[in-house]
Formats: structure tokens, C-alpha cells, sequence
């Protein structure tokens, strides 16, 4: 008995699927186009082309930042040119992270021609503070200290306590010899060290120690500096005044520099001439 009310239970009428051509038609009126299961798409279990490209892409990625974290950079660079790039093609966030790891090889390469030319792309498609930070490194490099003073500008302009561009930019006014603005830059970029670091974190606390060191070093080489200055024009008195219209005329040069190309930022609270 149990077994044939179950079977009458889940029995169909005779006519149950007498109207099933109507229904389907009625689905079909009412539109529900998006919710339509895949497999009434051709084929719709095999890859397309975009996700052969997003695997071909995905395989060249993990290639190139093997490459890149066993130190290889030659090998990695050389292997993002030939191989991510094309990959990469019309894909803007990917190519945006082929082309950092590009970067970050050049400068472990010291090729720091085509770091530049790669970072300002870069910067371009997107304006990172760490991107102009490794542009500015970069430039340092090539002696193109103005350029650099406007770069790590804009990376600390984008992100304030960036401590990475304030140091960037102390280095760079000390190479120009322009040792106020140097050491203003080192004063606040020692301040943030020793402020917005966590004691919990100790990857944080080595960071913070080099940096640290690094600050202290510029300190030093900018009261050196300062002292082989005085002494020079003590041993040349007959050239000060000579001397004092070359520093005088470096100075406004490099303040000009700075101010102009950088968008007529000077009245900014975030200015370095103005910390």
C-alpha cells in the first residue's frame, strides 16, 4: 500500500505535458534572455579566445615574476619584452604590471635609460607615488636632479607621509647642493619615521631603523658639507663675493625650477619649500 501511494503521490496527469510547446513560447515573450542556462550555448563547455588569452597571459605572468623573484632580471626582462608585452596588448591593468616589473629589473640592471622611459609611461596610465618615487630614484641616477626634485614632488604630493619621496628629496637637494631645503625635507622625513611606525610590526621596525640610518647619514653629510663650505670661504675670501652670486643665482635657479614645473603648487601646505 505504502508503495502505491508513493507512486500516485509523484505520478504525472496524462496531459501534464500537453501544453510544454505553449510554455516554452510564453518563456521565450517574457524575456529571460540573462538567465538562460549556459549549455543552450553552443559549445559553451570548451575555452573561447578570451579565456585562451587570459590563460596565455596568466602563464607568461607567473613565468615572468618567477624569473623576477629568483633574481634572474636579465632573464626576466628580456622575457617581459618578448613575451608579456604582446600578450598583454590592449589589456591596460595588465600591461600596467608588466611593465613595473620591467622597471623594477632595469633598476636592479642600473639601466636607468630605460627605467625612465618605462616609468613615464608608467606614470601616465597611472599616477603612483611609489612609480614616481622609482622614477625619481632613477633620474638621480642619470644627474637629472631637477627633473627628480619635481618627480619626488608629485610622490609626495600624492601620498604626504611617503617617507621614501621625502628622503628622495633631501638626497636629491643635497647632490644640488642646496642644503636648507635638504635638510628641511630630512627633518620631516625623520619625523615621520618616528611617529607612524607600529612597535607590534617587526618587518616595520626594520624598515624604520634604515630609514632612520639613512636620515642620519644625510644629516651628517649636510653638516659636513656645510663645514668644507665655510672653510672654502675662508681659504678663498678674495672670491666671496664672486662665490656668493654663483650660490645665489644656483639657488633661485633651483627654486624656480622646482616651482614652475610643478604647476605653480608654491602656495600648497604640502610644498617641500614650505614645511
Amino acid at each position: 500500500n505504502l508503495y502505491m501511494e508513493t507512486k500516485q503521490e509523484f505520478a504525472f496527469e496524462d496531459d501534464f505535458f500537453a501544453n510544454e510547446e505553449e510554455v516554452q513560447q510564453i518563456v521565450v515573450d517574457e524575456d529571460f534572455k540573462a538567465y538562460q542556462a549556459r549549455i543552450e550555448m553552443p559549445l559553451w563547455f570548451l575555452d573561447t579566445e578570451k579565456d585562451k588569452q587570459n590563460k596565455q597571459f596568466e602563464s607568461a605572468k607567473y613565468r615572468l615574476n618567477h624569473l623576477y623573484q629568483t633574481r634572474r632580471y636579465k632573464d626576466a626582462l628580456e622575457y617581459a619584452d618578448s613575451v608579456c608585452l604582446p600578450v598583454s596588448k590592449g589589456r591596460k591593468r595588465d600591461t600596467n604590471e608588466i611593465n613595473e616589473i620591467r622597471a623594477r629589473c632595469c633598476i636592479r640592471l642600473n639601466e636607468w635609460n630605460k627605467s625612465v622611459v618605462i616609468l613615464q609611461e608608467l606614470v601616465k596610465l597611472k599616477p603612483d607615488f611609489v612609480y614616481w618615487h622609482m622614477l625619481g630614484s632613477s633620474l638621480i641616477q642619470l644627474s637629472r636632479f631637477s627633473e627628480a626634485v619635481v618627480v619626488f614632488y608629485k610622490s609626495v604630493k600624492a601620498n604626504y607621509n611617503y617617507l621614501e619621496g621625502w628622503i628622495g628629496l633631501s638626497e636629491t637637494y643635497l647632490l644640488m647642493h642646496n642644503y636648507a631645503l635638504s635638510h628641511k625635507c630630512a627633518t620631516h622625513s625623520h619625523k615621520i619615521a618616528t611617529t607612524l611606525f607600529s612597535p607590534k610590526f617587526e618587518s616595520w621596525n626594520h624598515y624604520q631603523k634604515n630609514s632612520v640610518d639613512k636620515i642620519t647619514d644625510i644629516l651628517r653629510q649636510i653638516e659636513e658639507s656645510r663645514s668644507e663650505e665655510e672653510t672654502w670661504k675662508v681659504m678663498h675670501s678674495d672670491d666671496d663675493e664672486v662665490a656668493k652670486v654663483e650660490r645665489d643665482f644656483l639657488e633661485k635657479n633651483m627654486i624656480y625650477s622646482h616651482s614652475s614645473a610643478t604647476d605653480n603648487h608654491s602656495d600648497d601646505e604640502d610644498n617641500p619649500l614650505k614645511l
